[in-house]
């Protein structure tokens, strides 16, 4: 009785995680404006407006008035600046990888010793053979690796598209034929992209400024997603299938050189 019931516990764990495998986990990547972003005021006198007063040839007093005629214009407010963010999502749960702040850990120098000529000969032939077993391997590698990948690239689903470009030049007409030719890439993009992944929801603005600044503004945003069963059912079939090649081969080699040789002879009766 108690076999059967660790049984079932096993198999209840089991369809758990399976459960878990199939709820996809998704990347996020954003370079956009943060939606609770506050305009931040900012004083006009710096320490670089300092430094630039301080350069120009005035004499003490001019410099003096000029620094408070900066002070007297009090603070102006700035947009708050894009931000970039890379998170991974699961279910309900948030990992930031993006920015992150890390521990600083103390490098300690380890001092490498010089190799002997006859180990140096040693690593130089292994090399050679692994090598040369990997490129032997490589067909094998390849063939076993064609059906998972394409498993893997149409499990790829990007849920969330968005790319927002500003196209700015000092020429007009330019900023629009600039504008034209980004548009035209980006779609040709996305459609070759949409052959080999599946792009759900993709809002695409791209437009250009006839101000005459020479300065070109964008941001954008993508959510890809992938069900972590997919990976695993594409890196178990990689892995039968190049076990049964590798078998199969090893096998064929030790029948071709255990084999005995033959010798037919044909006998004459006086």
């Amino acid at each position: 009785m108690a076999a059967v019931i660790v049984l079932w516990i096993i198999l209840v764990i089991l369809a758990c995680i399976l459960l878990l495998l199939c709820f996809p986990v998704g990347i996020h990547l954003s370079y956009w404006t943060p939606k609770d972003g506050q305009k931040q005021t900012v004083p006009y006198k710096t320490e670089a407006v300092d430094k630039e007063i301080d350069e120009l040839e005035l004499c003490e007093g001019d410099k003096e008035v000029l620094r408070q005629a900066v002070e007297e214009l009090g603070c102006y407010e700035k947009e708050p600046e894009k931000q970039l963010t890379a998170t991974v999502r699961y279910l309900f749960f948030q990992i930031k990888l993006y920015p992150m702040k890390l521990k600083q850990k103390a490098e300690k120098e380890e001092k490498k010793k010089e190799p002997s000529p006859q180990k140096a000969n040693q690593k130089e032939s292994k090399k050679e053979e692994t090598s040369f077993d990997i490129k032997a391997m490589l067909p094998a590698v390849w063939e076993c690796a064609k059906k998972p990948l394409t498993m893997i690239l149409n499990g790829v689903c990007v849920r969330t598209l968005k790319l927002s470009v500003l196209v700015s030049k000092e020429d007009t007409a330019q900023s629009a034929l600039d504008a034209q030719k980004l548009v035209t890439a980006v779609y040709t993009g996305l459609g070759v992209a949409q052959n080999l992944i599946q792009v759900k929801k993709a809002d695409i603005r791209i437009k250009p400024d006839f101000s005459g600044q020479e300065q070109s503004d964008w941001q954008g945003e993508i959510l890809v997603q992938m069900r972590p069963i997919i990976v695993l059912g594409a890196a178990l079939r990689f892995v039968v299938c190049f076990a049964v090649k590798v078998l199969g081969k090893a096998k064929k080699e030790e029948k071709s050189s255990t084999s005995p040789t033959k010798e037919c002879g044909k006998s004459t009766a006086n």
